[in-house]
């Protein structure tokens, strides 16, 4: 439901190599796309689609004559690999809908109304959810994964998701002993004990 095409793959791992190569703007180098499509595993002509898709939407420079190619249009660290998911993954920008529209199903009017019950919750749930998964990906540039050196924030990635399960395990063990009690300073719950912090005069 979540899973990236082929396309989206490939677009990344091109701008990828664009920064690896050194094939900025401005720097006088530029990748083939033949170069392209054997760094992302894939064909030439396939490639070339996707290319072209970058080239016409201002990601990518197409530059023509002797030592010419593909080079990015900007720094790597200000291309949000988010943009460019949303870019080859139209659907994720219509959320439920689109999955919807490109799931072969006959086209169906969207309903004007909310929907309710619960296919609405589920809708609901499923924006947020593409949104979390689209968000990983609003936070890291090209550049992130050209850094090949071992100091990646990608490479941490694994340790911040680590933490975050310990950390919302530590909360539900801790809502388990209050029996999901909310405590305030101001006033408690009828039945349960007020905690107050120590003054000292």
């Amino acid at each position: 439901m979540m899973r990236l095409t082929r396309q989206a793959e490939i677009a990344v791992q091109v701008l990828a190599l664009c920064e690896r190569s050194g094939a900025g703007p401005g720097s006088g180098r530029a990748i083939t796309t033949r170069q392209a499509a054997g760094f992302a595993g894939t064909t030439k002509d396939h490639a070339a689609q996707v290319v072209a898709r970058l080239v016409r939407d201002g990601w990518l420079e197409s530059v023509r004559g002797r030592g010419g190619g593909i080079r990015l249009t900007r720094p790597a660290s200000e291309i949000r690999l988010g943009a460019i998911i949303r870019l080859m993954e139209p659907s994720f920008n219509d959320g439920v809908q689109g999955e919807q529209r490109h799931s072969g199903w006959p086209e169906e009017p969207w309903p004007e109304t909310e929907h309710v019950g619960a296919t609405g919750e589920f809708d609901a749930l499923h924006r947020s959810a593409l949104g979390s998964f689209l968000s990983v990906f609003d936070d890291f540039t090209v550049a992130d994964l050209g850094n090949v050196s071992g100091g990646s924030r990608i490479g941490c990635l694994d340790c911040d998701l680590h933490a975050i399960v310990q950390q919302m395990r530590a909360t539900a063990r801790l809502r388990r002993r209050l029996g999901h009690r909310q405590l305030s300073p101001d006033a408690a719950a009828p039945g349960s004990t007020r905690i107050s912090p120590d003054i000292n005069p």
